[in-house]
């Protein structure tokens, strides 16, 4: 619950829809809104998912109670069941895939790769990697591979790293680049420690997660209040961006 909610302002699809934003008042709001709204609905699916497994005795995995129910009590309300899943994934998938095919053509491929790329070959390279991560995508898909779903949480874990230093970026202006950095950092380091090194002293699959925001957040106070604050001009040349 708390890995898949507080990733929500850091993740890729999400991050990627505030490129259309207005102005900074509307990203602002967009980030606290996906916090909040879509930790709430995190929290919904969760106890869902716990009570149909109650209704629908003998389910094996709580996140197929949903289907099992509706095959039991409506089955005619399956087709539904089916495109509406589906409509979500592919929301979710070229979402990312866009952000990703972004991030790789912009800020690797022309910004060291080759630096005179025209936008036709930007478009074309973002066309094949975009090929490519949905070719990848789908091998994953068919191997089933029993620790998919592990390093899916892993990699939510390390995304939500994200989200104090977006939050402190729009809403305290004494944060600072070092800062910011520190908190990813740790954060993401602590995270990967608990996940793939030693036992995590908190239970659970969160446990790691929290203890790395915790000490993402810290790290990012300190360091900022330690190092040089951002010249006043700066911060107002990035905020009148979206004006």
């Amino acid at each position: 619950f708390w890995i898949v909610g507080f990733m929500q302002t850091g993740n890729p699809d999400r991050a990627f829809r505030l490129l259309t934003a207005k102005d900074l008042g509307q990203i602002k709001r967009g980030c606290l809104a996906s916090l909040v709204l879509l930790t709430i609905w995190t929290l919904v699916g969760f106890f869902l998912g716990w009570s149909l497994a109650v209704v629908v005795p003998g389910v094996a995995k709580t996140d197929l109670a949903f289907g099992e129910a509706i095959n039991k009590f409506a089955p005619y309300m399956m087709p539904l069941l089916m495109v509406v899943v589906w409509a979500g994934g592919m929301s979710t998938l070229d979402s990312g895939m866009i952000a990703i095919s972004a991030m790789l053509t912009k800020d690797v491929y022309r910004r060291n790769i080759n630096r005179q790329a025209t936008d036709e070959q930007v478009y074309r390279v973002g066309r094949m990697i975009s090929i490519a991560l949905g070719v990848f995508a789908f091998i994953l898909a068919l191997l089933n591979l029993k620790t998919l779903w592990f390093f899916v949480g892993a990699g939510a874990a390390v995304a939500m790293q994200w989200t104090p230093a977006i939050i402190a970026a729009l809403y305290w202006k004494r944060a600072t680049t070092a800062g910011a950095w520190a908190g990813i950092l740790c954060g993401v380091g602590i995270t990967a420690l608990f996940y793939y090194v030693i036992q995590c002293p908190i239970p659970g699959p969160g446990g790691a997660a929290i203890l790395g925001m915790v000490v993402n957040v810290l790290a990012l106070i300190f360091v900022s209040l330690a190092t040089q604050p951002l010249d006043e001009k700066h911060v107002r040349k990035y905020q009148g961006l979206f004006r």
